[in-house]
């Protein structure tokens, strides 16, 4: 399964995505701040980034930058925002959704996305195999 990320501000939506991620068999990594999710990315091999456009230190854009220069193999990331307009955020995110009490939208997006990612890592590991689409 896949390594992912979350960068969430609200408490209560990191802990229920950890606790849906986590039931699927992804190893996940919550914090609610920029920095740390730099420091996560930097020390772990992550698959898949879920973060928070409206995070505390609106961060989010050039924390996505980053993790793209840290781990250039990743390019499966999952923006929840609440409006996606701006057009920096779709050349970074494969996917946007809305926040919704709904999580089986979630749940089904993460896993096409961490599958890609999955075999991605696998394709980064052994070069003569091309990435997946």
């Amino acid at each position: 399964m896949a390594n992912v990320l979350i960068v969430e501000s609200y408490p209560n939506l990191a802990f229920l995505y950890r606790e849906i991620l986590s039931d699927d068999g992804h190893q996940v990594f919550v914090t609610p701040s920029c920095k740390e999710a730099k420091d996560i990315a930097q020390n772990n091999d992550i698959d898949l980034v879920l973060i928070d456009k409206s995070s505390p230190d609106n961060c989010a854009e050039k924390l996505l930058r980053t993790i793209k220069t840290i781990q250039p193999r990743i390019n499966a990331i999952l923006c929840p925002l609440d409006k996606f307009s701006q057009k920096s955020y779709r050349e970074l995110c494969d996917e946007s959704f809305l926040k919704t009490s709904n999580y089986s939208i979630l749940q089904e997006k993460i896993s096409e996305l961490a599958e890609k990612a999955v075999r991605n890592r696998k394709n980064f590991q052994n070069p003569s195999v091309p990435f997946a689409n």
